[in-house]
């Protein structure tokens, strides 16, 4: 199921899946734990290199499931704003945001180097759908 829901997450959206993202940090809560006390169990030492290597193969599964996928997609869909392609990581801390901080402590920044705007924030649309809305009400 996980690598069916993958599959489609990523061929019909532009961000990495939240879903699956959720599911993967959660669980690595619970298998960090249960790790560490197989760990210390020390009669089970297989069952807890076992363990500790699925562990960190879901590990490696979260960090490639919550990677910006920005460089893959078709051409029409590359110019998306930053905060629309990233991760619910990314989302969630505002890593997204590293980048344009990186360019303003090395030079003053000017409207250029800022991230592109999503269609629906920009203030002509709303302008327009207010006036819409003024009009007919």
């Amino acid at each position: 199921m996980l690598v069916t829901l993958s599959y489609f997450e990523h061929l019909r959206s532009v961000k990495p899946s939240f879903i699956i993202c959720g599911y993967f940090f959660f669980s690595l809560l619970f298998d960090i734990a249960r790790a560490r006390t197989i760990w210390l169990l020390r009669s089970y030492t297989a069952l807890s290199v076992v363990f500790t290597v699925a562990t960190a193969l879901k590990v490696a599964i979260l960090l490639l499931e919550s990677v910006d996928k920005r460089n893959y997609l078709q051409e029409e869909y590359q110019d998306y704003p930053t905060e629309a392609t990233s991760g619910p990581f990314n989302r969630s801390f505002f890593w997204w945001l590293n980048p344009l901080f990186n360019k303003a402590y090395s030079k003053t920044l000017v409207v250029d180097d800022l991230f592109k705007l999503d269609q629906k924030l920009v203030s002509e649309n709303l302008y327009n759908f207010l006036d819409n809305s003024w009009q007919s009400g």
